[in-house]
């Protein structure tokens, strides 16, 4: 399925923002690389692939003010109240930061 995808780690309080034409295999790719888990919160489904890349930058330069490295963006501010209309967000003290917790509604 060809999607935009919001893939977050609670741990760090990051999203990340990426396309895809297969979510399983790529959620299964950065969990490989990532020192802590991580979760799908969220997809834009159904344009077309190649428009998928225009959205995805779009929202990317949206969100430019949260980004921590590539296509991670710390999560809070308009990030979080964008993710908030889509996705309940609580949040949590964790190892004296806030962090988040995104669960869909």
């Amino acid at each position: 399925m060809d999607c935009i995808y919001f893939i977050y780690a609670p741990h760090v309080n990051k999203v990340k923002i990426g396309v895809t034409n297969d979510l399983d295999r790529r959620m299964a790719a950065i969990q490989s690389m990532s020192p802590v888990d991580i979760v799908c919160i969220g997809t834009i489904d159904s344009p077309p692939y190649k428009q998928l890349y225009s959205m995805e930058a779009k929202l990317h330069k949206k969100f430019r003010m949260y980004r921590s490295h590539g296509e991670w963006f710390n999560c809070f501010g308009g990030l979080e109240d964008y993710l908030q209309t889509f996705y309940q967000i609580k949040r949590y003290k964790m190892n004296d930061r806030t962090s988040v917790y995104i669960q869909g509604k």
